[in-house]
């Protein structure tokens, strides 16, 4: 019977799904929009027409179903309360084993599995019990009061049992202890007590640690706080993952950290105010910095200084040692500390995006467990300002002691006679030393200002302090004086050929012996003040690469092109181009020129200097060299003695530009003379010979091996002058290379006694 109503009550809804998917089709059918307004009424009618059987049919199905449709939901909700009911009994049946296995363990003594079976004992009771009052007492029922009730008397002796052994292990300091309840405190939800006994117990080592750091009263002022940071380093990376670990989810490591960053901040900025005492030596250093300046530059004028200070510079330079000292420990300490913040932080994002269940929101973040900016980096600015002013005085009179102190000289390169001053060397020593000092520091700000003071004072000294004359000793120290180089040109004559003399063995009085050795001497003190400019423009450069390699191997992140460090190493660029500008070479060889004016005017006045000559003056100019042949042997003594004291680089440049003046006189003086036939072969002999000459002046030591002077022009006038017709001049004008314009080329052939016909008509035909 109940077989047959259930086929029918089947049969009856597969009935009911069909006419409901043919009704639906036929609601659905669409409508001829092309009809007229009366086809549309008509075209309803029809489908209501066929549509009102199929809807008497579903009311009368669901009369016939209604009773079943009431009964399959009953079973539904029926089935739903079976399954929470099953669910029941296996949590029930789950509690009661977690409690008999916590109470077997904590008998057994085994208080890690008791603890974790208490744990999932409470997480499974609430969550199973945490609908209503009357699911907590059906629970408890089921469970059984008794079971329940030992459960808790269980976790209540066990909460005291590790509380006592906790307690006991602070005590007794045992560590082993400690680590091995702190977890289980922290699963027994006892963080916050756990936490604040915790921190007692590390204060404890903490302070014992600290104390034994700085116990030595040997130990300088910098070295017990370095002490005092590295205890507070060992104590946090000891502590801190444990902490974190175990009770994290009660701030326990944010305490920790606080607790260790605020105790070593008390004890080290109290050892910083101890030291200031010390440190005033510096500040009062810094204070004398003016009159530094003053000294150096009255001594660049030749002046007396006006101000002596007594400056110890062991104790100022052992004072700076101390300062960058404790900025470095401080910055260190400080990168440690931040890092330990975020590492901090971070754990506990980690831990709120997992009780949250959401993903990391950048509004709910923690806030720092330590201030972004803290006492200590305060106190490292402050010591960073001592240090800067400390290292200013400190260079300045560094290079005062060095600029007063007797100069020794050294070879300066492959010219055997070019020497230089252990000046700048020693100089640059100086500023490179405070500036390493202070990137070693690690602060940013004292390093920027260490590092503009060395390149100002730097730059000072070689462009203006250095331009004096050191008038103790009668030494040029101006490369660009004009002093230095009249007193070599006066110079160089009598001391080449004493000099000679004394080399070749020769004996003179003891008086001209002596005389020699005093010019030599100026002249090697003149020729290495050229030298030491040069020097120094290298060394701007070498500095320059030093400090920027040293930053990028100190730890630092690649540097900002535009940062404060960045620019401040890039004023070493900037000095070494201004003191460029002021290249002291120009000066003496524009001195060096005036004096080649003055030879090619005086030697080009003389009778001798003549070109109007027959075969027979040919023959003698051929033996003595002609006029130009005088003219290089004076320039070479001159110009060649004076240049032999500087180096070969800066000799090259003399000469250049003054073979470039001696060409452009010699040009001049050609224009003045009358040529014969052998006046011109005589004048073509005399340009190769200068060429020639001009190329061999490295053998001398004075320049590179190239053609210095460029004698083309002077070599394209000698082929001119000796064109045996017009055709000629066309043929050599028009060749790559050639320089000489038409009204030159004109006037040059109208030199010649001889002169081509119809020559100034014809070089308008030219094409150049």
């Amino acid at each position: 019977m109940d077989a047959c109503k259930e086929e029918a009550k089947l049969d009856a809804l597969q009935k009911r799904d069909e006419l409901s998917k043919q009704f639906f089709e036929l609601c659905s059918q669409p409508i001829d929009c092309g009809t007229v307004p009366s086809d549309w009424d008509k075209s309803f009618e029809e489908i209501g027409a066929a549509t009102a059987p199929i809807a008497k049919a579903l009311e009368k199905l669901l009369e016939i179903t209604a009773p079943e449709s009431s009964e399959l939901r009953d079973l539904d909700t029926r089935l739903d309360e079976v399954d929470a009911d099953i669910k029941l009994h296996q949590q029930v049946v789950q509690l009661k084993s977690y409690s008999s296995d916590c109470v077997g363990s904590f008998k057994s003594g085994d208080y890690s599995n008791a603890t974790t079976k208490c744990v999932l004992f409470s997480k499974l009771f609430r969550s199973s019990t945490q609908e209503s009052e009357d699911q907590r007492a059906k629970v408890v029922q089921m469970v059984g009061p008794q079971a329940v009730a030992l459960q808790e008397k269980t976790k209540a002796s066990l909460v005291e049992l590790l509380l006592k052994d906790y307690n006991a292990g602070i005590k007794a300091a045992n560590l082993q202890e400690i680590c091995r309840v702190v977890p289980l405190l922290g699963d027994l939800d006892l963080a916050t007590e756990a936490v604040g006994l915790y921190l007692k117990f590390v204060k404890k080592v903490l302070v014992d640690a600290l104390n034994e750091a700085t116990q030595s009263s040997d130990d300088s002022t910098s070295t017990k706080i370095a002490q005092t940071f590295n205890a507070a380093a060992t104590v946090l990376r000891h502590h801190l993952p444990m902490v974190s670990q175990a009770l994290g989810a009660a701030e326990g490591d944010r305490g920790l950290l606080q607790l260790v960053h605020l105790e070593v901040e008390r004890r080290v900025l109290k050892l910083i105010q101890d030291m200031v005492g010390d440190l005033e030596d510096l500040k009062t250093v810094a204070t004398i910095v003016p009159n530094l300046e003053d000294d150096l530059a009255s001594w660049g004028r030749g002046e007396e200084s006006s101000n002596e200070q007594a400056l110890d510079l062991e104790e100022v330079d052992k004072a700076c040692e101390e300062c960058a000292c404790l900025i470095q420990y401080i910055q260190g300490y400080d990168t440690f500390v931040k890092h330990c913040c975020s590492e901090v932080e971070r754990a506990s994002a980690l831990r709120l995006r997992s009780r949250s269940g959401e993903e990391e929101d950048g509004e709910d973040k923690p806030s720092p467990p330590i201030l972004p900016k803290t006492e200590l980096e305060e106190a490292a600015i402050e010591l960073g300002a001592i240090l800067s002013g400390g290292e200013q005085a400190l260079l300045l009179a560094s290079i005062q002691l060095v600029l007063v102190s007797p100069a020794t000289f050294e070879p300066y390169d492959e010219n055997p006679r070019a020497q230089c001053s252990n000046y700048i060397e020693e100089i640059f020593y100086a500023a490179q030393k405070s500036a390493m000092r202070a990137i070693a520091s690690g602060h940013e700000m004292s390093t920027c200002v260490v590092l503009n003071t060395c390149s100002n004072s730097l730059s000072m000294v070689m462009r203006e302090t250095l331009k004096g004359k050191r008038t103790s000793k009668a030494t040029q120290l101006l490369a660009g004086s004009r002093d230095v180089a009249t007193a070599a040109l006066e110079n160089v004559a009598d001391v080449a050929s004493n000099i000679n003399n004394l080399r070749r063995g020769g004996r003179g009085g003891e008086a001209e012996d002596d005389k020699a050795r005093e010019k030599e001497r100026k002249l090697t003190e003149a020729g290495a003040a050229f030298n030491d400019y040069t020097q120094a423009v290298q060394y701007f450069g070498r500095m320059q690469e030093v400090l920027m390699e040293e930053i990028e191997n100190g730890g630092e992140e690649k540097i900002d092109a535009e940062g404060q460090l960045a620019s401040s190493v890039k004023l070493f660029a900037v000095a070494r181009a201004q003191l460029e500008e002021e290249d002291p070479l120009f000066e003496l060889a524009a001195e060096l020129g005036a004096r080649v004016k003055s030879i090619v005017d005086r030697v080009g006045e003389t009778e001798e200097c003549n070109y109007e000559i027959d075969e027979q003056g040919y023959e003698r100019f051929e033996s003595t060299g002609g006029w130009l042949g005088a003219i290089m042997e004076e320039v070479e003594r001159v110009v060649g003695g004076a240049v032999a004291w500087v180096g070969a680089n800066s000799g090259v440049r003399i000469w250049s530009r003054v073979l470039d003046e001696l060409m452009k006189r010699t040009e001049i003086l050609i224009r003045k003379k009358r040529l014969s036939e052998f006046g011109c072969l005589q004048l073509d002999a005399e340009v190769r010979r200068m060429g020639t000459w001009a190329r061999g002046l490295n053998g001398n030591g004075n320049g590179n091996g190239g053609d210095l002077g460029g004698t083309d022009r002077l070599k394209q006038i000698a082929k001119l002058v000796n064109a045996l017709d017009f055709e000629d001049v066309r043929i050599m004008s028009s060749e790559p290379g050639w320089r000489l314009k038409k009204s030159e080329i004109r006037g040059y052939l109208q030199l010649r006694v001889d002169a081509i016909p119809n020559a100034e008509q014809l070089v308008k035909t030219l094409k150049i």
